[in-house]
Formats: structure tokens, sequence, C-alpha cells
């Protein structure tokens, strides 16, 4: 049983996820961000970037190392013996459930809350199971769904500026005109 999404095996679209943020990160702050005109706006715009991008590499960071799995399972499994996980845990998002059924898990053999699904990537119940992550290479769920909507709205932040600067640095470059020539004169000294 996996405790958290940095146990292995790690999945492709993980590896893929963590090696190709800091390339973004470079293509920003080294290629497009000079760019811009005005050191106020290089400023505000690298700011806003900024908090975006470590709000996105926090995020998802405690959303792989929580471990959202059912505490009924927790409780019947063996302490976590991985370090991350135990550091984690109180970090998880969830409000324990009241009042709600329990059914038993066949695959864990233990009951657990009717809201909870059994992964069947990482093999355990996940208290109010959403998806299993294979960016994230782990199951969101109750405890780190928080996490995980800010990991998706800071990226979406991020990712938009990325692109806006992109096709603004591209229009400004291929469209000759004399109000335009000092981002094109910059970009050369680049």
């Amino acid at each position: 049983m996996r405790e958290n999404g940095f146990d292995y095996p790690l999945h492709p679209l993980q590896c893929l996820t963590w090696a190709l943020f800091p390339v973004v990160l470079l293509d920003f702050y080294w290629l497009l961000l000079p760019l811009l005109p005005g050191e106020a706006t290089r400023w505000a715009v690298g700011t806003v970037y900024t908090a975006a991008a470590a709000t996105t590499f926090f995020c998802a960071w405690i959303t792989a190392a929580v471990d959202p799995r059912d505490p009924s399972v927790a409780a019947a499994a063996p302490p976590a013996t991985n370090r991350l996980a135990r550091c984690c845990e109180p970090l998880a998002l969830w409000p324990p459930p009241v009042g709600e059924d329990t059914c038993r898990c066949y695959l864990c053999q233990v009951h657990v809350f009717a809201s909870s699904k059994h992964c069947r990537f990482c093999d355990k119940c996940v208290l109010r199971f959403d998806h299993h992550c294979k960016w994230l290479n782990t199951c969101v769920g109750a405890k780190n769904y928080g996490y995980f909507l800010a990991v998706i709205a800071s990226t979406c932040v991020f990712t938009t500026m990325q692109l806006a600067l992109s096709v603004y640095v591209v229009v400004e470059l291929a469209v000759p005109d004399r109000r335009r020539s000092a981002v094109a004169a910059r970009a050369r000294r680049h």
C-alpha cells in the first residue's frame, strides 16, 4: 500500500511534471520577463507569477505528500514508515465524518466510511475519493482536496500569464514598428 505520491513506483507523468516545472520557470524568468517594457511592469508581473508558481509548487508537494486514505484503514495499518508522510499528516484538511455509515472493503479487509472508495493504483481506500491524479501520483480525497484545488487555480494563473506574455513578445518582435523597436532591441541584447 502506498502512503503518498512520493512512494515508488513513480508515474512517468509525475516525473515529467517535476522535470518540466523548472524549465517553464526558466523560460519565464530568463527569456520572457526581461523583454517586458518598464521596470515597474517587470516587477509587478514577476511578483504575481512568482506567487502563483510558488503556490503551485508547495500545494502540489503537500497534495502528493499527504496520505488521503480512510482513517479506518490508517488505524488498521502499521504506522507510517515514510518520514514525509509522518511530517505532512498534520497538514491534512479533512473534517472527520460524523454519523456516516460504514461498509466493509473486501480489498482492505476493514470497515470504512461509506464515502470512501478503493483506489486500484494506490491499493487503499480513500476518504471521499475524487480521483487518482497521475500528474501528482496520488489519490485526491477529503484530506488533500483543498490543496489540489489550489494547485489547479495557481497553475491556471501562472500558465495564463506565461502564454499571454509569450504572445505579447511574439507580436512585439514580429510586427516592425517604431514603437516596438525598444522590445526588439532588448531581445537582441539577450
